[in-house]
């Protein structure tokens, strides 16, 4: 992205439990409507994302398309941390994917009208987001380790052909298979820099990941 201990990670999130294989994976494919693929007509929407904002047109792609919204009056608070619930709620607005019917969630501090009660449901059936010792922790900042294996849960990226370099990225990371596949697929430029792993994760960030997932031009 632009310059622009592990108990802890466990607490916010057990992501790194559980991996799909290739044909799990590929069930999960992101299946892009026309829209998506045409260039999009950008509307002022925020008036704290100024056009020069470095993920200005990708906060305005994605809610164009109705994939996030805004804090309200006008704001989107682009400099915020994400919360898991927040991330989730966005994850699930992209791919579609739900949970059955019958599917509860499997966490104590999630209740039945949290407005991210069905998208943490589906993550949690299909075992891209889960919680540790029946907490999902749905207001806790999402770090950019964990979201770089949220993302490559959720969406088909290609295998990593090679090892990227970070310089504050150890290869026997719990998270550097998954933060190699974004570099891989160009989903963030820093390879060679600080991918900065335990950093809280902005809303403006998250979003310039999720349009990279859909479209390149944002890389």
């Amino acid at each position: 992205m632009k310059q622009k201990t592990m108990p802890a990670i466990l607490a916010t999130s057990f992501l790194a439990a559980t991996l799909f294989t290739p044909a799990a994976l590929a069930e999960h494919t992101v299946k892009l409507p026309a829209a998506e693929n045409q260039a999009t007509i950008l509307v002022d929407s925020f008036t704290d994302v100024p056009n020069d904002h470095f993920a200005y047109e990708a906060i305005h792609y994605l809610h164009n398309l109705g994939y996030i919204s805004g804090k309200g009056n006008h704001q989107f608070a682009p400099q915020a941390s994400i919360t898991r619930a927040e991330a989730a709620l966005m994850i699930v607005n992209v791919t579609g994917l739900k949970a059955t019917d019958s599917y509860s969630l499997q966490v104590s501090d999630v209740s039945a009208n949290h407005f991210a009660y069905d998208a943490l449901r589906a993550l949690e059936q299909k075992k891209i987001m889960q919680g540790y010792e029946k907490k999902m922790r749905p207001n806790d900042p999402i770090t950019r380790a964990e979201v770089s294996v949220l993302l490559s849960k959720s969406f088909n990226y290609a295998e990593p052909a090679r090892f990227h370099h970070f310089t504050d990225v150890n290869r026997s990371a719990w998270s550097y298979e998954y933060i190699n596949k974004l570099a891989e697929n160009g989903i963030t430029s820093q390879q060679g820099a600080n991918f900065m792993p335990n950093k809280q994760t902005t809303r403006a960030e998250f979003s310039m990941f999720v349009a990279r997932s859909l479209n390149d031009r944002f890389k």
